[in-house]
């Protein structure tokens, strides 16, 4: 992957975390000069443009925010036009801002036809830029595959089921790069498990971050970063797992979770800018 659009998606997933002002200014200082910021009071996002791309950068949320939306009871999987089922406390974060960024974009295409669309977020923001590209890029909006150029995820959880990340994969996989950082855990949540596991652990703690069915992950080109910071271009898993228990070991005694502590943007924001390639 091209280290200047790794860099510059992490730039802008980092930024929508900050208040409106500062998230302008960084647009600004990068080249960007329309901007708009979109905020409903629970999923917040902005748009920003210059002569030939569109950013669309969706705010995520912290890990333990994100686990309660994860192991809501109310939480089902629900089907979508696009095809495939998908973890509905995610689809409903997206829905919040879905319409107005899609006029958004409209509009900036409307003055210049040719630009294209790249789509950033991390964590929840992640998650809201699959089901973003899903529902608004397939031609009933008016935006089709071809005005959409990336997407680029970072601590990327799990947000639909084996139809939908098929059908998403077709579509969009090769244009999608999902980014992870060792041990972060939301990268592997929700948990595909059986039903009656499920429901037998959610029975001992409800608390769980775990729903019921085949959860897949989506994306056909995976950057990777092993414990030691070094980036890597779709490695096998096993070359992860052995990382992963070596990221464990390193992390031994010190303070916090290793699994919350990758997660954090700013780490990935951190390791782009290094750029230590294996």
């Amino acid at each position: 992957m091209d280290p200047k659009l790794l860099t510059m998606a992490a730039e802008h997933a980092m930024a929508v975390y900050w208040p409106e002002k500062h998230c302008h200014n960084k647009c600004k200082a990068m080249g960007l000069r329309d901007f708009e910021f979109h905020d409903d009071g629970v999923a917040q996002a902005y748009v920003a443009s210059d002569d030939e791309k569109i950013i669309v950068a969706f705010r995520g949320t912290e890990p333990d925010k994100l686990m309660d939306i994860i192991a809501d009871l109310k939480v089902k999987k629900v089907s979508t036009t696009f095809g495939g089922k998908v973890h509905h406390g995610f689809n409903e974060y997206m829905q919040r801002l879905g319409l107005d960024l899609c006029g958004s974009i409209h509009y900036l295409l409307e003055e210049k036809p040719k630009k294209k669309v790249y789509l950033f977020g991390h964590s929840l923001g992640a998650a809201a830029s699959i089901l973003f590209a899903s529902h608004f890029f397939s031609y009933r909006y008016g935006l089709s595959n071809n005005d959409l150029e990336y997407i680029v995820l970072f601590g990327c959880p799990n947000v639909g089921d084996k139809a939908f990340s098929r059908l998403f994969n077709g579509k969009f996989g090769k244009k999608t790069y999902t980014v992870v950082n060792n041990n972060d855990v939301v990268s592997r949540i929700p948990v595909a498990l059986p039903d009656f596991i499920y429901w037998a652990l959610r029975m001992v703690n409800s608390r769980l971050p775990l729903v019921p069915g085949g959860y897949r992950p989506v994306g056909l080109n995976t950057v990777y970063f092993d414990f030691a910071g070094r980036q890597h271009e779709n490695p096998g898993w096993k070359f992860r797992l052995c990382d992963r228990i070596g990221g464990r070991l390193e992390d031994f005694g010190k303070l916090g979770t290793d699994g919350v502590k990758d997660h954090s943007m700013k780490r990935y924001l951190a390791l782009t800018k290094r750029g230590r390639l294996a």
